[in-house]
C-alpha cells in the first residue's frame, strides 16, 4: 500500500502540471483568436476621404466661390456634390436648377463653384455617398 500512495501523488502532480500547461496554452489560443477575427478588411467608406478648400472665403453677394479638393479612395467616375448647411440640414447647392456636382477623373481632383446670393456665414462641404469633406466656411457680405 505504501507504494500506491507514493505513485498517486506523483501522478497527481504530473497531471496538475499538464493541466496548467494546457489551460495556459488554451488561454493563449483564446486570446489570439479574437485578434485575428478583429482584423476585418477596411470598408471603402472608411478608406475614402474628401478634402475641400474655398477660394475666396469672403465674398460679396453674387460673387464666385470656387471649391477645390481631392477625393481619395473613390472610384473614377464617382460623383462629388457641393452641399450647404441650412437650418441644421445639408442641402445640395444648385445652379440654374441643377446640382453643383462633377464626376471624378484620375486621382480624384475636383473643382466646383457657386455664386452665393444671401449674406451671412455659410457652411459648405463636398460629399460623395456617405463620404464628406470637413466643413468649409464662406462669409458673404
Amino acid at each position: 500500500m505504501r507504494n500506491t500512495f507514493r505513485i498517486r501523488p506523483g501522478r497527481a502532480m504530473a497531471a496538475g502540471v499538464l493541466s496548467v500547461g494546457l489551460v495556459a496554452g488554451g488561454a493563449a489560443s483564446a486570446v489570439a483568436a479574437p485578434s485575428h477575427a478583429a482584423k476585418a478588411p477596411a470598408s471603402t467608406a472608411a478608406a475614402a476621404s474628401i478634402t475641400a478648400q474655398a477660394s475666396p472665403t469672403t465674398v460679396k453677394t453674387g460673387a464666385k466661390v470656387t471649391f477645390t479638393g481631392q477625393a481619395k479612395g473613390l472610384k473614377s467616375g464617382a460623383t462629388v456634390t457641393l452641399k450647404r448647411e441650412v437650418n441644421s440640414k445639408w442641402q445640395t447647392v444648385t445652379s440654374s436648377g441643377k446640382p453643383v456636382q462633377v464626376q471624378l477623373k484620375n486621382n480624384g481632383p475636383y473643382t466646383l463653384s457657386t455664386h452665393p446670393s444671401s449674406k451671412g456665414t455659410w457652411h459648405y462641404r463636398v460629399t460623395s455617398g456617405n463620404v464628406h469633406s470637413p466643413t468649409v466656411n464662406v462669409t458673404v457680405n
